[in-house]
């Protein structure tokens, strides 16, 4: 059995450098990306912070420094994104080494790997499935 290598946790100064960093990897990963600092002024509340797109694949990301949670505006457009067919993340600083990893290997979020010990498991206070699984 393989052992599961637990990926390097990454920090960041701020949800702006984490904001940043998410859209730069993406942009390699030859995604478009389209991306507002603050929904609220531009769009509308919960609109994810991240939309980006590559062929087919759309998906919707969600930045949370620690501690912070879903607002019900974002909990319902991720679930409405979800619904359309958006791939759908909420994601914290600590799951970035997964969230890197998967989009590499073109994954879906809430597919198995091959290394049966990898752990899908986390989940925020509301109830909504981070990184590793889609918002349901």
């Amino acid at each position: 059995m393989a052992k599961l290598e637990i990926p390097k946790q990454t920090s960041y100064p701020s949800e702006l450098a984490f904001q940043v960093d998410i859209e730069n990897f993406l942009r390699n990963e030859k995604f478009r990306v389209f991306s507002i600092r603050d929904s609220r002024r531009v769009t509308m509340p919960g609109w994810p912070d991240i939309f980006a797109w590559r062929g087919n694949k759309i998906i919707a990301v969600e930045l949370k420094m620690p501690k912070n949670k879903l607002t019900a505006d974002q909990i319902t457009v991720l679930a409405e994104l979800k619904t359309a067919g958006v791939e759908t993340f909420v994601l914290y600083p600590s799951e970035v080494e997964l969230f890197k990893s998967q989009i590499k290997r073109g994954e879906p979020h809430g597919d198995q790997t091959e290394d049966e010990d990898f752990n899908y498991v986390w989940v925020d206070w509301y109830g909504y499935l981070g990184i590793a699984r889609p918002v349901e």
